[in-house]
């Protein structure tokens, strides 16, 4: 039997003897009362007692007497409340900006044109902040989002070498327009990108070439990681809020 199962058991006894007793002796409610509270004592207590003798001796019983046979427990202390929370950047945006905007500028330049040139001075400028950032890192999330950039700087490298091996095939006539000659040094690239190859034959052995598009496909790519790695710049996390603060943790 359980102890709240027990206790019930002997609150209901308790009140249905006292009341049995107290009904021989024309107080039957004097009966439940001290049988409910003091169970056997109440009892005896509404057997032989008379009058206000029996009120007597209840207040002579200590209290905690009353409250250890009537089964009341210290209510435990209300459990601390959770402190609210509130949003801030899991990155430092401050620190991380100049990376941010390096990026985005090499987005720009896909989509207003530059030359071959102007595109080497952005990539250079973006590679200076990726070195940059990845010794101010200071937290897991950031070395992921210096990591994330540094992924999109490879490919837009990998792009600008097949553009440069186009601007040197301008000088040859044998390969024809719009396709960019397979050498040795950009076939990694064309494998690493799976770039659809083309056979040409002439020249005393097939030769291959890809189309010039390549170039735009692979800065697409590198857009896509940029997107990607500028979600984690912009990304939130939960963080607990100090008590009265309503306005927003962001910088």
């Amino acid at each position: 039997m359980t102890a709240e199962a027990l206790f019930w058991f002997w609150v209901i006894l308790g009140a249905s003897v006292g009341a049995a007793i107290g009904q021989k002796k024309n107080r039957v409610g004097a009966g439940i009362f001290f049988g409910l509270i003091l169970g056997p004592m109440g009892w005896l207590i509404v057997a032989v007692g008379r009058g206000r003798s029996a009120c007597v001796f209840l207040l002579a019983v200590p209290i905690p007497l009353l409250l250890s046979l009537a089964g009341c427990r210290k209510a435990p202390p209300p459990s601390p409340l959770a402190p609210p929370m509130g949003k801030r950047p899991a990155v430092d945006q401050k620190k991380m900006d100049p990376l941010y905007r390096a990026a985005k500028s090499m987005q720009a330049s896909q989509t207003v044109g530059v030359n071959y040139q102007k595109f080497g001075e952005l990539m250079q400028a973006f590679a200076t902040e990726i070195s940059i950032a990845k010794d101010r890192a200071s937290s897991q999330k950031e070395q992921r989002l210096v990591t994330s950039y540094a992924a999109a700087l490879v490919t837009l490298h990998d792009s600008s070498v097949l553009w440069k091996e186009r601007i040197d095939d301008s000088r040859y006539n044998f390969i024809p327009a719009g396709r960019i000659f397979v050498e040795q040094s950009i076939a990694p690239i064309v494998a690493k990108y799976s770039l659809a190859k083309k056979t040409h034959k002439g020249y005393g052995r097939p030769w291959e070439s890809i189309s010039a598009a390549s170039i735009q496909i692979l800065w697409s790519k590198a857009s896509e990681q940029i997107d990607a790695a500028n979600k984690l710049f912009y990304e939130e996390e939960s963080v607990p809020q100090a008590p009265g603060a309503q306005r927003s943790l962001s910088p």
